[in-house]
């Protein structure tokens, strides 16, 4: 029998969420993880149909799984934002699905059901719209990250392999595009835009 696995640190979203699942897929197992090692560890052993995964993880990051994981298993990313924060960035690295948390149950038995049939899932209206990061290269969106988690620029330096001025040139790459005049302007839009995730409620 193959699994579904459920990714989210809230230990009382999880017992909520399996309820609802088990009673709508008999036909599945399901597995549970609180944390990106907790996570990993099932991903690795495979036989999975599917993974639900909350974007935010106490201090880590679901996308760290999406951008790892996303090719070799079907995701369903959902988080307590509207599509219009999340959704354009999942969908682009790979997810199958993008969901708010505070929608109807309804909505996440019919999204479920499309991803493990392999029928492509509607991408709202608010999720197509063009992006602010669509400006940004990859590279920019990994600097923009370091800067909002509060790296230094030397440190950014070492951790992604590439030279000071190179880093100092793609924040003012950054900060041009998205008319940040300082860091505590990065920040916010790094929040808004999904970039790192807020700490949930």
């Amino acid at each position: 029998m193959s699994n579904i696995l459920l990714v989210d640190d809230h230990a009382m979203i999880r017992v909520g969420i399996l309820s609802l699942l088990k009673k709508n897929f008999p036909q599945y197992d399901f597995l549970e993880a609180g944390t990106l090692s907790e996570a990993s560890r099932f991903l690795e052993k495979g036989n999975l149909a599917m993974v639900l995964c909350d974007i935010s993880l106490n201090k880590e990051s679901g996308l760290d799984l999406l951008q790892e994981y996303g090719s070799k298993v079907p995701f369903l990313m959902f988080s307590f934002f509207e599509e219009s924060v999340y959704g354009h960035r999942c969908i682009e690295m790979g997810a199958k699905a993008y969901l708010n948390k505070g929608g109807p149950p309804e909505e996440l038995l019919r999204t479920i059901r499309k991803v493990l049939s392999s029928v492509p899932v509607i991408v709202r209206a608010s999720q197509e719209a063009k992006s602010p990061l669509d400006h940004l290269s990859q590279r920019e969106r990994e600097v923009l990250e370091d800067i909002a988690n509060g790296m230094k620029l030397q440190e950014i330096s070492v951790k992604r392999g590439i030279q000071y001025a190179t880093v100092k040139t793609y924040k003012q790459r950054i900060m041009e595009k998205t008319k940040c005049r300082h860091n505590p302007e990065l920040l916010f839009f790094a929040l808004k835009h999904g970039i790192i995730p807020p700490t949930e409620p």
